[in-house]
């Protein structure tokens, strides 16, 4: 809290005070080199500077306006009172000022570090002694270090400086140092800083400054049909990013489509944020994605004139609507309220807007300017259109079982009736033609040449519910899907109506294209449906993916489609540069077609039960989320005693990971009966699965086939667990080199692994991935092999890692951060793997390539430094670096390579790795990195 009394204020208090309780001042100033005082130091001071005066001193002292805050506990001077008090015994006598120095130091020689740094600043202000900045910086520089602890004391450290650094005297308040400290402290708490606190502050200051605290943050992200839910800490089975922050995460997210802009997030700790992402996108006749705007938590609305290429798009947020109408510049107009309904003339040059049931007439001028008009109706409309009529566009409006043709200068609308409720629209603004369905099925269709004489061309029977209806303004025809998936099509040249489909889900939307003879639907997936409507038969559908789902569509008369949807591929930035990208993807299957959906791409950590229960196991399971561990394997022969199990499955669930159990195999001793072991283990997996998520058969070419049979029974009767396996005999040197595939009894098991043998020296060989594979242990009384490590990481198949990855060394720490990123890419989960010439015989080059998303890994396997030399493929633009030495130590803004000569050249620090996002020119483009772009360029 920052003191608003100025030193005149400060000192009238005091004086206002001194006429009548004079000792009240006195036992104040005895206190004013103090943080704060306990009860027993106003007690040591009255007693020290105010022998005469009596308990009541005390009282009033504690109830005083020289007081800012006091409880049971220690009471705080006023920040301006307690300098003006200062500044008054300094003045009077210098020997008091050293009199009241010395017992305040006597009186809090065992209080903390942070008070004795604070009341040494305050006398060294008080004294009149040197202090020059470089002093204050040596008392504070310990603040920084605490403040950037994980182990819980940071915060409190944070509160502390908050509320006492505003109370220094200001040539300490105002240094350089207490400033940095202070903006720290408030992003270690994620709170915002006060605005004079930013007044004519370099903004690389400001982050340089809140970097003192910063780290990596885990961030769970879980893709939905419609958006996102970001989680932290990461929610169970969400794919973990990692992101700089404290307190508070400020993320930048992004629709990854062409065009898409920035929103920013800010997450908190402990919070849960589902953010939605509404997408109005052009798709080019060859299936890109040319324009995309992609909002979030906001009501988007998206409406097309039905020719040429212009359309409106309305986007309510906080409660007011902008109303942008793409035709040839772009004007825009704003509204209170959020939209409900619009539709665009064919030109674009104007829109009916619905805002809060509220009709705005939007007209673009040739300047593109805009004006609005409010158009008065009786009723709220359910739907919005423009009409094209001899006399011009007729706005047509739809409520309950009526159609209101409204005339351009006013009067009475000309009513359309209908049987019943009119529940779907479609208005021509290029003819004269509508299409209305009903909630009986029916579809009406009008011809209103003129608006005042309307002539019924068609109504149908009774059918299934209308769910999309759509119109072809060229060749006249109307066509109209319902809940069967079947879809109808009305000819104006025979008055017959043609039956195709059916689709595979009921449609959301429907668009013709020009002339009528292709027709594509949308059932709000991330697919479109196609049929040739010219043939008259009813063809086998064809099928066009999309990266978001799609509700409604528009064909353009220049080729390709409008499209509305929502979901779709995420960008998220964090503020030191780096970049995750969330897109939807199918999971692929696991072996034998089973398995629960956790268990694919999962990886899984090995710890001991002592691990799991000790005074680290919380700091244990947050790096282990932290790095994309999806599950803990465990010793299920440590797990009976009495109540252990069920606390370490919810200690475990809390942190967002599953528990797995290990089984031994069971030892039948001779002349014992294998039926009645067999039992026993049974009935001991039973007890297991009751807590966990599943088990783990250790050794596994030891387990006989029939009871491996009976486990996988007893796992599939359990919801969500997994039965898994650990191979017998490791593989010769290196994964996916040729070795076994699950021997018999094993192939009942939802996933092998099979453990990586000792190192033949060599670099691992790269082949077609078998099964998955174990990273190796730290050898006994040995170093872990980091190179060969990193190496393996970027190999395609680690599904387990050993404990001592999460040991507190350098090496740990630094594998670690390459396994956080290595989870975070699904072109390193479940791409494949292609060698490259790096054109250094010490740099092992792979590319892994996932459907759109290709990483490239660079491992220096020698003890000197080296240059790699990749040659730059066809409209690859630049390489984002995601993982480098650092990975793990510190959170650094990422190096931008961009090629050279046909070829990116990306030096190498021995023995360690680099991995690069590689990105097309329209990904550089969009993340600001073209060459020569205002995004970062180091190497």
């Amino acid at each position: 809290m920052t003191a608003v009394r100025s030193r005149r204020e400060a000192a009238e208090l005091i004086d206002e005070v001194r006429q009548e309780q004079p000792q009240v001042v006195l036992l104040a100033r005895a206190l004013c080199l103090a943080a704060h005082a306990e009860p027993e130091m106003v007690r040591r001071a009255r007693l020290m500077f105010l022998p005469h005066g009596g308990l009541a001193v005390e009282a009033l002292l504690w109830f005083s306006p020289l007081v800012e805050a006091a409880d049971s506990r220690a009471l705080v001077l006023d920040p301006a009172v307690a300098t003006e008090l200062r500044r008054e015994l300094a003045a009077a006598d210098r020997a008091a000022l050293a009199e009241v120095r010395a017992f305040t130091e006597a009186q809090h020689r065992q209080a903390p570090p942070a008070v004795r740094a604070f009341e040494r600043l305050l006398w060294a202000a008080a004294g009149e002694q040197e202090l020059t900045p470089e002093a204050v910086r040596r008392e504070l520089e310990p603040f920084e270090r605490a403040l950037a602890r994980e182990d819980g004391s940071a915060d409190e450290v944070g509160r502390w400086l908050l509320h006492f650094l505003p109370r220094l005297p200001g040539p300490v308040r105002d240094t350089e140092a207490a400033w940095r400290l202070r903006v720290a402290a408030a992003e270690r708490l994620g709170l915002d800083l006060p605005q004079e606190m930013t007044v004519d502050r370099d903004p690389e200051e400001l982050l340089a400054a809140r970097a003192l605290v910063r780290g990596q943050v885990a961030v769970g992200v879980r893709l939905t049909g419609d958006g996102v839910v970001l989680s932290r800490p990461p929610a169970r089975d969400a794919r973990v990013c990692t992101v700089a922050g404290a307190a508070r995460a400020r993320l930048a997210l992004r629709g990854a489509l062409p065009g898409a802009e920035l929103f920013s997030l800010d997450l908190y700790d402990g919070q849960q944020a589902a953010v939605r992402l509404d997408v109005v996108a052009r798709l080019l006749p060859d299936d890109r994605v040319a324009r995309a705007r992609v909002e979030m938590d906001s009501v988007l609305l998206c409406a097309h004139g039905g020719r040429g290429d212009d359309w409106a798009v309305a986007v309510g947020s906080g409660g007011r609507t902008v109303l942008r109408l793409e035709s040839g510049g772009r004007a825009a107009a704003e509204f209170e309220g959020l939209p409900r309904l619009l539709a665009v003339t064919p030109d674009g040059s104007r829109a009916a807007l619905s805002v809060d049931g509220t009709v705005h007439d939007v007209t673009v001028g040739q300047n593109a300017d805009s004006q609005v008009a409010i158009r008065p109706l009786e009723q709220e409309p359910a739907a919005l259109g423009w009409l094209g009529t001899d006399s011009g566009p007729v706005l047509c409006t739809m409520a309950g079982s009526r159609l209101l043709l409204h005339p351009e200068g006013g009067g009475p609308a000309t009513v359309l009736d209908h049987p019943a409720e009119l529940v779907r629209l479609w208005c021509s603004g290029a003819t004269a033609r509508l299409a209305a369905a009903d909630t009986t099925g029916r579809v009406h269709i009008w011809h209103c040449g003129t608006a005042a004489a309307p002539r019924r061309e068609f109504s149908g029977e009774p059918g299934g519910p209308v769910t999309a209806l759509t119109g072809d303004p060229g060749s006249g025809r109307i066509c109209w899907a319902v809940t069967d998936g079947a879809v109808r099509i009305w000819d104006p040249s025979t008055g017959a109506v043609q039956e195709t489909g059916p689709l595979p889900r009921p449609a959301t939307g429907l668009a013709l294209a020009p002339g009528g003879g292709r027709l594509w639907a949308a059932d709000g997936g991330p697919q479109l449906t196609g049929f040739d409507t010219g043939s008259g038969t009813a063809p086998e559908p064809g099928t066009r993916p999309l990266p978001f789902g799609v509700r409604e569509l528009s064909a353009l008369e220049s080729g390709g489609l409008l499209l509305t949807g929502a979901g779709g591929p995420l960008e998220i930035r964090s503020e030191d540069g780096r970049t995750h990208v969330a897109a939807p993807d199918p999971a692929p299957a696991l072996r034998n077609g089973g398995g629960p959906d956790w268990l694919r791409d999962a990886v899984g950590l090995e710890t001991a039960v002592e691990a799991l229960d000790g005074e680290d196991s919380a700091q244990l399971l947050r790096a282990a989320r932290g790095a994309g561990i999806s599950h803990l394997l465990v010793d299920g022969r440590g797990l009976h005693q009495e109540g252990l199990l069920p606390r370490l499955a919810r200690r475990t669930a809390a942190a967002g990971l599953r528990l797995v159990a290990d089984l031994h195999p069971p030892e039948v001793p001779p002349g014992t009966d294998p039926a009645a072991v067999w039992t026993r283990t049974l009935e001991d997996a039973d007890a297991l699965l009751a807590h966990t998520d599943g088990l783990r058969l250790l050794r596994g070419g030891a387990w006989p086939p029939e009871l491996v049979g009976d486990l996988r029974h007893l796992v599939d009767a359990t919801p969500e667990a997994a039965l898994l396996a650990a191979a017998d005999r490791p593989q010769e040197g290196r994964p996916g080199s040729g070795g076994p595939s699950a021997p018999g009894p094993l192939a009942q098991c939802h996933l092998v692994v099979v453990p990586v043998g000792p190192d033949r020296g060599s670099p691992p060989l790269l082949q077609p991935p078998g099964e998955a594979w174990s990273l190796p242990a730290r050898p006994p009384g040995g170093r872990r092999p980091a190179t060969r490590t990193a190496l393996l990481l970027a190999l395609p198949g680690c599904r387990e890692v050993p404990a001592d990855l999460f040991a507190d060394t350098p090496d740990a720490r630094w594998l670690r951060g390459l396994l956080s990123i290595r989870t975070q890419q699904l072109a390193m989960v479940r791409g494949g793997a292609e060698s490259v010439d790096a054109g250094s015989r010490d740099v092992v080059a792979l590319r892994r390539r996932h459907r759109d998303e290709e990483v490239l890994c660079l491992t220096n396997t020698a003890n000197r430094a080296a240059a790699a030399v990749v040659p730059c493929r066809p409209g690859e633009a630049a390489l984002l670096e995601i993982a480098s030495h650092r990975t793990g130590e510190d959170v650094a803004q990422p190096s931008v390579l961009h090629p050279r000569s046909g070829r990116f050249e990306v030096p190498v620090r021995p023995g360690r790795a680099r991995w690069f996002r590689v990105l097309d020119t329209a990904d550089a483009v969009a993340h600001g990195l073209a060459d020569g772009g205002p995004g970062p360029t180091r190497s």
